[in-house]
């Protein structure tokens, strides 16, 4: 991300008439400035200028939330994705996806997804809500077998899992409640997308009476950098 340039006011000596006005404010800023799509309080972390070693690779991040219910059986959770392609930011964009995981995963199946570590897991819908990148196929990002028969404008939607190990093997909360979040998108023949790549990137917030929850909120942030902006 560039920074600004902080540019001093000289004090200029004119001279001119008592009727005169004297416009002593600062320059207008004709830098590219901070990007309009970058959250507040994440301007100085994140990159908007693509990424690679030459920059010129597509830099994404994430942002999520979710909530667990009181008895732990299930969560719904949101994520927003942040698109920065380098050069025209006109093209980057932010596309928000719902996920309603109505299933907790069972002890065989957190073995299955190589997290039997894990304390949650949930499994449900993925589901494009807001679409302000209609030019993305999601599918060839998680490598899902929708990838082929995808067109441009259709919607995008998927099976999910989303896994949470968030505490010690003592059975406490982990330091600063940091959790480890494994995300899978696809079916149940072939989990495609996430395996450890959102390592680690969660906070688990236990919301009632049991210290280390149900219920509680989820968030997590992971980034990736992917292809070519071209």
């Amino acid at each position: 991300m560039r920074a600004l340039a902080l540019i001093p006011l000289l004090v200029l000596s004119v001279s001119c008439t008592k009727d005169e006005v004297v416009d002593t404010s600062p320059p207008e800023d004709t830098g590219p400035g901070l990007h309009p799509n970058v959250p507040e309080g994440y301007e100085l972390f994140w990159n908007t200028e693509g990424c690679g070693e030459e920059g010129d690779q597509t830099q994404v991040y994430i942002i999520a939330e979710g909530s667990i219910s009181e008895d732990g059986q299930s969560m719904t959770g949101t994520e927003k994705w942040y698109w920065f392609f380098g050069g025209d930011r006109s093209e980057d964009c932010i596309d928000t996806f719902e996920f309603n995981g109505s299933r907790r995963l069972s002890t065989s199946e957190l073995e299955q997804f190589s997290a039997s570590q894990a304390e949650a897991g949930f499994a449900g819908t993925y589901k494009k809500t807001e679409n302000n990148c209609p030019g993305m196929n999601y599918y060839a990002t998680w490598g899902h077998n929708g990838e082929d028969g995808f067109e441009y404008g259709d919607e995008i939607s998927a099976n999910m899992a989303l896994i949470f190990d968030y505490l010690t093997p003592n059975g406490a909360l982990n330091w600063e409640n940091k959790a480890l979040v494994y995300a899978y998108v696809g079916d149940n023949t072939a989990w495609t997308w996430g395996d450890t790549s959102y390592d680690p990137a969660g906070v688990f917030t236990p919301t009632g009476d049991d210290p280390v929850g149900p219920p509680a909120d989820v968030t997590w942030e992971p980034s990736f950098c992917f292809g070519t902006s071209e």
